[in-house]
């Protein structure tokens, strides 16, 4: 759940100290139409204010609102810096100031611009408001809380902050306190798909599955959005009701053919499975899961890395020589503690630079790189004496070219270890309904056999839990032929 939307406030000319009192009418007018969203109109106004008097701070300052609204966040500030050059003592342009600077990832000056407006009006509810969506993505969340509350304090009828202070409290693991949060923003704006879907989210993590199905349905009827369907699909999918969830992937494809999420989940769903999953949809999945994933595996008792390792020392023997390692699909680096130790170079190659983000915050490995797991193994003929894919091999039905590059990227008498999720009967491999391939290991076997590899185990594992079941899984270590 990330704090997407922007609410400005309305726009406001600020103390006009400065503003001659013969264009005070026109002003008021021209701030009317921009408050009903007539930008052209409320434009020509400004620039004729602007055309009597240069040196109109108030007009200044709007026009620079307008260009913000256009999506112009350069000129905004450019417009809004004359104006303050004129009248340095209005905290709406400070705080108009902070918006731009917010649109444009500037986060850190964005704070100052909001912190003077604030030493001007410490009442400033958007500027305040701003400032904790400025927090927020400087990963302060604590105090983006603290301002959302303060411009509550301010503005008790005030949805959007509302919304963000639910954010944050589901950021922060308080999930009970954002529907508090969600339910009052519903309440005051009902016509905002977003609240609704926030409020879903939260539900669904509060696993009140039946409300979060009505709040991602209701938001859905409101605005169509990606979020709100894939939101809704897992919803569905954790109630057991598969044909449902299939049936909103369908929708959500209709409505966004071209993204890679929706159209995998319904190839899962009609049986109609390619070879792998596509690169596009698991740099998709993975980015927009970075945030929360180790929390999620933890809670399903995902211990892949710790039964893999454990199977690499006892197929290593009494063998303790550093190893150049590489960690395939190394995701956030769940696995770098357990293979760092052993590792005389440590490398990480994963599709999703959001998940290599986190993985940097470790500081275990010695090169991380995004790229597609095969085309990188290709790349670096003999350069491993261990490649493991822990979570990865989930995300290929066929597996010769996963296994035919590892080979290619091993030294002779490397090591190669993997899991997957594991069937007893049917096609070699399946593409499930959670979206990840399912593998018979006598396939697995066969494959590896022919790949140029000599098993050296096999185990029976649990992957995880899956709608309070085991997930049946094979960790396997297999040694590269010389």
């Amino acid at each position: 759940m990330k704090a997407r939307s922007r609410h400005r406030g309305q726009p406001r000319p600020g103390t006009p100290a400065t503003t001659p009192d013969v264009h005070a009418d026109k002003l008021q007018n021209a701030l009317r139409l921009h408050q009903q969203g007539q930008l052209d109109s409320a434009e020509a106004l400004y620039r004729e204010i602007l055309q009597a008097s240069p040196r109109h701070s108030g007009a200044l300052q709007l026009l620079g609102v307008i260009a913000g609204q256009r999506g112009q966040p350069q000129q905004a500030i450019e417009l809004i810096d004359q104006a303050l050059a004129i009248e340095p003592a209005n905290a709406a342009a400070w705080s108009n100031r902070g918006n731009a600077l917010l649109e444009l990832k500037q986060y850190t000056d964005a704070l100052k611009s909001y912190d003077r407006a604030l030493a001007i009006n410490p009442r400033h509810a958007d500027a305040l408001h701003n400032r904790g969506l400025t927090l927020h993505n400087l990963e302060r969340t604590e105090e983006a809380l603290a301002s959302y509350d303060r411009a509550l304090k301010f503005k008790p009828e005030y949805p959007q902050a509302l919304n963000h202070r639910g954010i944050a409290l589901c950021k922060l693991g308080r999930q009970s306190e954002a529907l508090t949060a969600f339910r009052r923003a519903v309440v005051m704006q009902p016509d905002v798909g977003e609240f609704h879907a926030n409020l879903g989210k939260a539900l669904f993590e509060l696993r009140q599955l039946e409300a979060a199905e009505d709040s991602l349905r209701q938001a859905l009827k409101i605005e169509k959005t990606s979020t709100a369907f894939d939101s809704l699909a897992v919803t569905l999918y954790q109630l057991g009701r598969f044909g449902d969830a299939v049936d909103i992937y369908r929708q959500w494809l209709a409505f966004e053919p071209d993204n890679p999420i929706p159209k995998h989940m319904v190839a899962a769903g009609s049986g109609e499975a390619p070879e792998r999953a596509g690169d596009q949809y698991v740099a998709n999945l993975f980015d927009k899961f970075a945030g929360s994933f180790e929390k999620t595996l933890l809670g399903l008792g995902y211990r892949v890395p710790e039964l893999l390792t454990a199977q690499i020392s006892t197929a290593r023997g009494s063998d303790t020589a550093p190893l150049r390692i590489l960690d395939a699909g190394c995701g956030t680096g769940l696995a770098a503690p357990l293979l760092k130790p052993l590792a005389s170079r440590l490398v990480g190659v994963d599709l999703s630079g959001a998940m290599l983000d986190k993985a940097r915050e470790r500081k275990l490995y010695d090169e991380l790189v995004v790229g597609e797991l095969c085309a990188f193994m290709a790349s670096r003929p003999a350069a491993f004496d261990l490649i493991i894919l822990a979570d990865t091999l989930v995300y290929f039905g066929a597996m010769e070219e996963a296994f035919s590059t590892a080979h290619t990227a091993l030294a002779p008498g490397g090591m190669l270890a993997f899991a997957v999720e594991s069937r007893s009967d049917g096609p070699d491999y399946q593409l499930e309904l959670h979206g990840r391939y399912s593998h018979r290991p006598d396939y697995v076997t066969r494959l590896l056999a022919d790949s140029g590899y000599t098993l050296q185990s096999l185990e029976d594992i649990v992957i995880r839990r899956e709608l309070n079941a085991d997930v049946a899984g094979i960790a396997v270590v297999a040694r590269r032929e010389n």
